[in-house]
């Protein structure tokens, strides 16, 4: 019953359209949020996981509850990836022009083999037997519907690394 349940969550939140609630949000503690959601999933097998800024970080115009949900989507699958104990996960922030900040999001797991990468995104893809399919076309709706990019480089046997481009809020006379 919990699988259909999840299975009809995740249909859901893909097809209904998003009534996000845009506000200027700080990567840093966003991404601290995530991770406290899969720290004791990833103690528990040796996963260090670990958050690195890089230079200045700008402030994004996000929806908390949809970034988060991103962020700990694409965490969840990190863990999931990482056969056996060790490995890490990381999330690193930085700036990718003065009204763009990115968010890269690796893993040292299996990696995505070739043929499957250019379908990751697409509705009820899955490579998992217990997958809805629907995991990564809601992280990637989440991220168009904040008129942002997401791309994934990978490589089997090595690691994968999802980054994220979102829209930034430029400073203005130090409010926000």
């Amino acid at each position: 019953m919990a699988r259909i349940n999840r299975h009809i969550t995740d249909f859901l939140k893909y097809s209904r359209p998003s009534a996000l609630e845009l506000q200027p949000l700080n990567l840093r503690s966003e991404a601290e949020d995530a991770l406290r959601v899969i720290a004791a999933q990833a103690a528990e097998h040796g996963i260090e996981a670990t958050l690195e800024e890089e230079g200045q970080v700008p402030r994004v115009v996000a929806d908390k509850d949809a970034l988060r949900s991103v962020f700990t989507n694409l965490l969840l699958n990190s863990l999931e990836a990482i056969d056996g104990e060790g490995g890490s996960v990381s999330i690193k922030l930085s700036s990718e022009s003065i009204d763009r900040a990115r968010v890269e999001i690796s893993d040292t797991g299996r990696g995505i083999a070739a043929d499957d990468i250019a379908k990751i995104f697409e509705p009820y893809y899955s490579t998992k037997e217990t997958g809805t399919g629907l995991g990564l076309a809601i992280v990637k709706k989440a991220i168009d519907d904040h008129d942002g990019s997401i791309s994934v480089t990978s490589k089997e046997g090595t690691g994968t690394t999802f980054t994220i481009i979102l829209p930034a809020k430029p400073e203005d006379g130090g409010q926000g």
